[in-house]
């Protein structure tokens, strides 16, 4: 498999730089299409003097405390297969300078996907993101819309002859209620997608068509919206989304979020599981 992750991890004197964004190192992805970014700075625990960081997380307790170890991990793992004594050297360098610092002020949840099948145990992809969700989706939030926003759609088939879309009885479900996993309720779930108009009028034309697939999207039809951003941020009208989001608001006040997690992770299993 691949990893498909975006991220820079800078080192300053007395502190780390974790920048995670859904941007490609190209120019059409930087200036033509619409991307997200998250960035937060991390101090070095010698520059605390051995106490903690004073920094009050925006995330639960429960997600926020691992962090750490879920970069940590998620670097080990990217290493796992590198070869060469300098490559070594290298992994071990950087493990070592992570753990010189405090994430204890995050304030997000790190959710990572690495090549292969996930389990609940390991907390990588789709059961990651259950465990953080787990934190904060409970009680009326369970009920509150969620809007699913990407740009190429895999398979939709599950396992078996079970009836139904992946995205609707497995990653939708565990949106919608992370500890007994549910469908959507009807109304619930929207979803962004380019359609055909938006990619002939954007910044690339029909080529930026060319990444947007949907196979089996038929089954999904009355969820789907476009893309529109003429009236709060007309000047992204023709920059269309490479970033992929997912959220849930509140149906009473759209402005208040109970979750929102911004990645390059498209609809597929092969991207979340």
């Amino acid at each position: 498999g691949t990893h498909h992750s975006k991220a820079f991890v800078l080192f300053y004197e007395d502190k780390v730089r974790v920048i995670i964004h859904t941007a490609n190192l190209i120019d059409e992805d930087l200036f033509k299409k619409s991307e997200g970014v998250w960035f937060q700075d991390f101090p070095r625990r010698s520059a605390l003097g051995g106490a903690e960081s004073s920094a009050s997380p925006a995330w639960p307790a429960a997600a926020i405390e691992r962090f750490g170890p879920r970069l940590n991990r998620y670097f080990a793992h990217l290493f796992a297969n590198s070869r060469g004594a300098v490559r070594a050297a290298n992994q071990r360098s950087l493990l070592a300078r992570l753990d010189e610092h405090d994430f204890t002020g995050a304030s997000a949840a790190l959710i990572a996907t690495v090549p292969g099948k996930s389990t609940r145990a390991d907390g990588w992809g789709l059961h990651g993101l259950a465990a953080s969700l787990r934190t904060v989706v409970h009680g009326p939030r369970c009920e509150w819309p969620i809007v699913l926003q990407f740009t190429s759609m895999g398979s939709q088939r599950l396992s078996g002859r079970q009836a139904g879309t992946w995205l609707e009885h497995e990653l939708a479900a565990v949106m919608a209620n992370p500890v007994k996993p549910r469908a959507p309720r009807a109304g619930q779930l929207s979803i962004v997608f380019p359609t055909g108009e938006n990619c002939v009028e954007s910044n690339l034309g029909m080529v930026h068509g060319l990444f947007c697939h949907a196979a089996d999207y038929v089954n999904l039809a009355n969820h789907f919206c476009a893309w529109d951003a003429s009236t709060g941020f007309p000047s992204r009208q023709r920059a269309m989304p490479h970033i992929k989001s997912y959220a849930a608001y509140n149906p009473v006040d759209p402005r208040e979020l109970a979750w929102c997690c911004i990645t390059s992770a498209n609809c597929s299993k092969r991207a979340r599981v």
